[in-house]
């Protein structure tokens, strides 16, 4: 199973068009993040693969029945690739090689639900549909085998990612609607960055503090000029 983080990589990497959020309850609601997850229509295997070995000889079982079937983490039907080649077939238990295909997937769809959508929402629901079924209509129709929901009701209630809240730090916002200030002479908290790769901002990096100036000291010329404006005085 992929964890959040190591999702949220991928999908940013192999699937840029697709927003992550999208994406996340999508895959979440098709093979709950299981890389080798193959779901067969109208049955089930009797067990979940857990390797790519497990996954390849569950496929090959599958093609010889004549079954119809999706793969990998996006579930890419086998009407998107040649079933009867290892190869072929081997790529699409690759993370990054399936989530292409899904994000492919799912914009066409978007891209064919947008002219007749009343707003982009509506046309993403459709394209959840869409992406489910092949049609605009199938995958917001109750199901009895989920409980009476849809397979737009499902991906919707994966759709909220674990975050915690942004700290508010000094100089930020106050619930009234102000905006704080630090009492003067109080140093402001140095700023994190972050690597390209730490998509949740979980390594925060902190340049070092620059060094404390010392005070500067008078020159000799200064402590002659300042004992002779006191003697003049």
């Amino acid at each position: 199973m992929l964890t959040t983080s190591a999702f949220l990589a991928l999908a940013l990497q192999c699937a840029p068009a697709v927003h992550p959020s999208t994406l996340y309850p999508v895959v979440k609601t098709e093979s709950a993040f299981n890389p080798y997850a193959i779901g067969v229509k109208d049955g089930a295997l009797p067990r979940q693969p857990q390797s790519l070995q497990e996954a390849l000889a569950a496929v090959k079982g599958l093609v010889d029945k004549g079954a119809s079937f999706a793969v990998g983490l996006g579930q890419i039907h086998r009407q998107h690739f040649d079933a009867r080649d290892p190869r072929q077939v081997a790529e699409l238990f690759e993370p990054c090689h399936n989530l292409k295909l899904s994000g492919d997937v799912l914009r066409r769809c978007y891209a064919a639900a947008r002219p007749g959508s009343a707003s982009d929402q509506d046309a993403l629901r459709k394209a959840i549909s869409c992406y489910y079924s092949g049609n605009f209509t199938t995958g917001l129709k109750p199901e009895a085998e989920f409980g009476g929901t849809s397979h737009v009701q499902r991906v919707l209630a994966n759709a909220d990612l674990p975050v915690v809240p942004a700290l508010q730090g000094q100089g930020s916002s106050t619930p009234g609607g102000t905006v704080s200030s630090p009492p003067a002479g109080t140093p402001l908290a140095p700023q994190p960055t972050y690597q390209s790769w730490d998509v949740l901002r979980q390594y925060p990096r902190f340049d070092p503090p620059g060094a404390v100036q010392p005070k500067a000291q008078p020159t000799k010329e200064q402590e002659d000029t300042s004992d002779a404006a006191h003697i003049e005085q």
